[in-house]
């Protein structure tokens, strides 16, 4: 759900790239969720609980096919901030 496909992994590669080339090339089904990407959802949304990519990627299940840039441009702007 939260990760781009198995295979990725298979050939070396990780699924936070993955995430981000497939973004690049207007794949935008997948959510590419780092550690930073936690820190900035814990704080914003969870008052600094720690949180599980599983909880950030139900923040954004309602763009459907779109919620790859909707989390882009959510973290995009908040990133900012830290």
């Amino acid at each position: 759900m939260l990760q781009p496909p198995s295979r990725v992994e298979d050939t070396g590669g990780n699924p936070y790239a993955a995430a981000n080339l497939l973004l690049i090339l207007d794949r935008s089904d997948f959510i590419s969720i780092d550690s930073w990407a936690l820190k900035l959802a814990s704080h914003e949304w969870f008052r600094g609980k720690p949180i599980t990519a599983k909880e950030v990627g139900k923040r954004f299940e309602k763009w459907g096919e779109f919620k790859g840039f909707a989390f882009w441009k959510e973290f995009g702007i908040l990133s900012n901030l830290f």
